[in-house]
């Protein structure tokens, strides 16, 4: 049986996740506001790859930094 799925440059061979849901993943791992898993997020998970590195910047730019007071 062959596979229906056409490679992409951004996905090799494998299917990818639509940013969707990729974006709730990484709000269900940062959600809770806990530190350990947003510098996680932060410090390791953006360098995963360029697409994750915009998903997780464009999390932080919404869900944290709009919220920070200087």
């Amino acid at each position: 049986m062959t596979s229906t799925v056409k490679p992409t440059a951004t996905t090799g061979s494998r299917p990818s996740l639509p940013p969707e849901l990729w974006t709730t993943v990484f709000e269900e791992v940062g959600g809770a506001n806990k530190l350990e898993d947003m510098a996680w997020l932060w410090m390791d998970g953006r360098y995963v790859s360029k697409y994750f590195m915009s998903l997780i910047e464009k999390l932080f730019r919404i869900r944290y930094l709009s919220e920070a007071q200087i």
